[in-house]
């Protein structure tokens, strides 16, 4: 079996208001989490229903901010955003 150590655990579907709290769950098996994603239903589901991913469905939801900056730990940098494209966006490009 791996170390206590090295196991992470992600909880999901995260509340503010739990019925057990963070710390109460983390007792109960005796180990912390590594990461909380937040509870985000509504985009959740929206993705899932249009067959796409959370972040293109909610790019500023705390749920797809949470991701990203899941991401960004396991790479260990930073996740670059996408660059936005459009008329407006190539004049912020040029400086003009």
């Amino acid at each position: 079996y791996p170390k206590k150590e090295t196991i992470k655990i992600i909880l999901n579907r995260y509340e503010k208001d739990p019925v057990l709290t963070v710390k109460e769950s983390e007792q109960s098996i005796d180990h912390s989490f590594s990461w909380l994603i937040p509870n985000d239903f509504k985009t959740t589901m929206t993705a899932i229903n249009l067959g796409k991913i959370i972040l293109e469905v909610g790019k500023n939801t705390d749920i797809s901010k949470s991701f990203r900056d899941l991401a960004a730990s396991i790479l260990g940098g930073s996740v670059p955003e996408k660059e936005k494209t459009g008329f407006w966006n190539k004049f912020k490009k040029t400086g003009l």
